[in-house]
């Protein structure tokens, strides 16, 4: 069994070596990279989960322990970097200048979100929640396929016309070709805000019916009663626009409604790069 890599060994490791290293990058590594630049930040778990727990071989992996390792290569090569929250603890990972530079050299084709420098602590608990939601429902839903905020802000093209404060926090595919918008509401705003959001979403779902993918619903999550009352009152006479999801804390739901999606097929060999 692989022997877990603890904390306190990697930041040993760290400073016995910060000497820039090359590192093979692999079509997972991309991936990993391309993942951290769209959800702001992540920590090992969640790319454990969705990277590393099926092993090419096929089986579940138990262990954490080539993550980190894994990760620590990425970020001795520059390609990530460390940082905390101020509420815990727990490393996690950001993407650098690096990491965006290599994605855009091996795929031209593509967009990429620019690194940010430093976790926005304002919004940490909110998009901890999305980033851990996100990878659940993927493991859950093999076909998901998930677009981000930070995604549908450099292409807003893909939105369905709704932008700035209006714009979802996430979209996600169904598996008949049809994108969900995805909300997450942890605290209380006015009431017109909320009425003017829902109109902006029946006006998009209905103005996209003839696209090729078209949006077909609103997927609300709420952590107070206070909005889930005022979300059901102002979208009740649309029961088939609007889903709503109530959970008491931030700590993702084990088995939450979610609905089928799907996802694009991955393309890439493997790749070298240098540091």
């Amino acid at each position: 069994m692989e022997r877990e890599i603890r904390e306190e060994q990697l930041e040993l490791i760290r400073k016995k070596n910060v000497r820039k290293q090359e590192v093979e990058l692999t079509e997972r590594d991309l991936r990993i990279l391309e993942f951290v630049l769209e959800m702001k930040f992540s920590n090992a778990e969640s790319i454990f989960q969705k990277f590393f727990k099926i092993t090419f071989s096929g089986l579940e992996a138990t262990s954490l322990g080539w993550t980190r390792k894994r990760l620590l290569q990425l970020e001795r090569a520059g390609f990530l970097k460390t940082t905390y929250a101020f509420s815990e603890g727990t490393r996690y990972y950001l993407a650098t200048r690096k990491a965006y530079e290599a994605l855009s050299f091996y795929f031209p084709q593509s967009s990429f979100c620019y690194p940010l420098a430093q976790i926005d602590h304002r919004t940490f608990a909110h998009d901890k929640f999305i980033l851990e939601y996100r990878v659940e429902l993927e493991k859950r839903n093999s076909n998901c396929f998930w677009v981000s905020e930070r995604m549908l802000k450099a292409n807003p093209e893909f939105a369905f016309g709704l932008e700035g404060r209006y714009a979802p926090d996430a979209t996600y595919m169904l598996s008949q070709r049809e994108m969900v918008a995805f909300e997450l509401e942890i605290s209380l705003k006015a009431k017109s805000r909320y009425r003017e959001k829902v109109r902006k979403y029946v006006y998009a779902i209905r103005n996209s019916k003839t696209s090729s993918i078209p949006l077909s619903k609103v997927h609300f999550v709420v952590l107070t009663d206070s909005v889930e009352k005022i979300l059901k009152a102002e979208t009740r006479i649309y029961p088939d626009y609007f889903q709503i999801e109530r959970i008491s804390s931030l700590d993702v739901p084990s088995k939450p409604s979610w609905l089928r999606t799907k996802s694009p097929k991955l393309v890439g060999e493997r790749i070298v790069g240098a540091s």
